[in-house]
């Protein structure tokens, strides 16, 4: 027989629903071709699901700007570079006897500006709690010293309370 979904037509992938991912809040736009359209077009990059889930997992394991600026290269290079749905050609406008062509993709783009994007998404890196920061045996047990003062003198205003 099957689920009642089934039986109304329903498959189990309609009936899931979509996880959306993260989403980091940045512009870095830049220009490519529809080919549906036929037309050049700016695109922002961080609209790119893979390749924002990719930056989002370096912030989490990148600690240091220089770790996080190797692996993000190479997020770059494999979403956007050299693949013909992110390039075009651009040609100048006034054309001379030998005219001029040079192919650029997305990557090429970002790469030109690289120390500026660098910097752009490195700032956007979400900030660590001070609890979940530099985590040390030492830290762990002041901060439990600090709750357990902290406790205490809730303890004691409330005895106080009480007592009046």
């Amino acid at each position: 027989m099957g689920t009642p979904q089934q039986k109304r037509g329903m498959s189990t992938m309609a009936r899931r629903k979509s996880i959306k991912p993260e989403k980091l809040d940045l512009v870095w736009n830049v220009i490519y071709e529809n080919v549906n359209g036929r037309r050049i077009e700016t695109f922002n990059v961080f609209h790119h699901g893979r390749f924002v889930e990719d930056i989002l997992k370096h912030f989490k394991t990148c600690e240091t700007k220089e770790q996080f600026a190797e692996q993000l290269r190479r997020s770059l290079m494999y979403y956007f570079w050299c693949k013909c749905e992110w390039e075009v050609l651009v040609i100048p406008l006034c054309e001379g006897q030998n005219p001029v062509e040079k192919k650029i993709d997305v990557a090429w783009q970002i790469l030109n500006n690289w120390d500026v994007f660098l910097d752009y998404v490195w700032n956007a890196k979400p900030q660590e709690s001070r609890r979940s920061r530099g985590k040390t045996i030492g830290d762990s047990n002041e901060r439990d010293r600090e709750d357990l003062q902290d406790r205490r003198i809730c303890e004691k205003s409330k005895a106080e309370l009480t007592q009046q």
